[in-house]
């Protein structure tokens, strides 16, 4: 089904510093037209907090940017998703490991051994390491096989927006 999208002059700025300010997040993937949709979020440590808006980008890979081309009603699904991956998925890979530490903290700290605490702590890192690449591969291959395909319909903008 395709999203209607009308163009926008004063596209909100999506900048933030040490992960709080705005954020493009949801990207869908891109259509016929060359064009994709993302929502904007406000963040807070990184995190989405509110949508603010959804755009319609084109991607200028030369400077490495999106070009905002037009504006479009938030979906549902799209936020529901983000909020899914974002406050579910990720904490839970880099909690989860750092749970397994600290159940194993009294008895590495009793055993008298350096080596077994540096043992202990190397695997760590590595299932940690492991699991941010696993979250990162599967974030790549959802944005290139499973995430969504809108095409863009342009109309008029509403009468809120103008």
């Amino acid at each position: 089904m395709p999203d209607a999208v009308w163009p926008t002059v004063h596209p909100r700025p999506t900048s933030s510093r040490n992960g709080f300010g705005r954020e493009l997040k949801g990207h869908t993937r891109t259509d016929r037209g060359g064009g994709h949709f993302a929502t904007c979020w406000v963040v807070a440590f990184g995190l989405p907090i509110v949508p603010v808006s959804r755009y319609y980008l084109r991607e200028d890979r030369a400077a490495r940017r999106h070009r905002i081309e037009g504006e479009s009603r938030p979906r549902a699904a799209e936020v529901a998703r983000t909020y899914a991956f974002c406050w579910l998925l990720v904490p839970a890979v880099v909690v989860a490991p750092l749970l397994v530490l600290l159940s194993q903290a009294d008895r590495i700290g009793d055993e008298a051994s350096t080596g077994s605490k540096l043992a202990f702590a190397g695997v760590f890192l590595a299932v940690l390491g492991g699991s941010i690449a696993a979250v990162t591969a599967l974030l790549a291959l959802y944005r290139a096989r499973w995430a969504p395909v809108r095409e863009a319909v342009w109309v008029e903008a509403p009468a809120t927006e103008r």
